[in-house]
């Protein structure tokens, strides 16, 4: 009878966990569940599928455009427009974001090559050339480095990080992510649940950084950014 009255239902859990600062632990809860569960049901059985398939029209064209995933593409392009907000007044609140975008984009690739290394799953090719299905725990290097994907986070965590910073675009950068990262099960490269756990990386990454980076979401003042006058 205490228990009842003291425990709350998990519903009333996840409710509470929304809405408190703790909210980047959401998506980690939602991988731990869902990695397992696709990893015994979905991976090896798509691996096989999409390997029969690997000569169509759709897994050519996700060959040429997975590498638009790696994360130094973004780091340089966010350093770029970084470095040259200086030539406007008052652009701090630009830089903020920018900010914020490259160190969560850092922070979630990071994180992913560690645990990758730890982890040590094989890479579906293994699967279809070998029959090798298994985890090799410290040995997480190629080709068993499949879990989490380095590619899938890269573009995730830039895809959410952008999200919160530019709302007007958080449709098309999300779905811009999610394809990209999506091209990395049509080429074989990685199992559903590897991008699974990049998404949920990456998408803790974003939040936790929220609680101690400078506001990125602010909105800035109208007018703010004006070049700066010749000296």
């Amino acid at each position: 009878m205490m228990m009842a009255t003291t425990s709350k239902p998990l519903k009333t859990r996840l409710v509470e966990l929304t809405i408190r600062r703790d909210r980047w632990m959401l998506p980690l809860l939602a991988a731990f569940f869902i990695c397992p569960l696709s990893a015994v049901l979905v991976d090896p059985w798509l691996a096989i599928f999409m390997g029969e398939y690997r000569d169509t029209w759709l897994v050519r064209a996700a060959q040429g455009i997975t590498d638009l995933g790696n994360a130094w593409r973004y780091l340089l392009g966010i350093a770029i427009l970084f470095a040259g907000s200086y030539i406007f007044k008052n652009a701090h609140y630009f830089r903020a974001r920018c900010l914020y975008v490259f160190v969560t984009i850092c922070a979630a690739s990071a994180l992913t090559e560690a645990l990758a290394i730890i982890i040590g799953r094989s890479r579906p090719r293994l699967l279809i050339e070998q029959g090798i299905y298994q985890l090799s725990l410290f040995s997480g290097f190629k080709p068993y480095d499949a879990l989490p994907s380095s590619h899938a986070s890269s573009v995730l965590a830039f895809a959410f990080a952008a999200a919160i910073v530019v709302p007007n675009a958080r449709l098309a950068l999300l779905v811009y992510g999610v394809f990209l990262a999506a091209t990395r099960i049509l080429i074989n490269a990685h199992y559903v649940s590897d991008i699974v756990a990049s998404a949920a990386i990456a998408g803790a990454t974003a939040l936790f950084l929220l609680r101690y980076l400078p506001e990125p979401r602010k909105a800035p003042p109208s007018n703010v950014i004006v070049l700066r006058k010749a000296q």
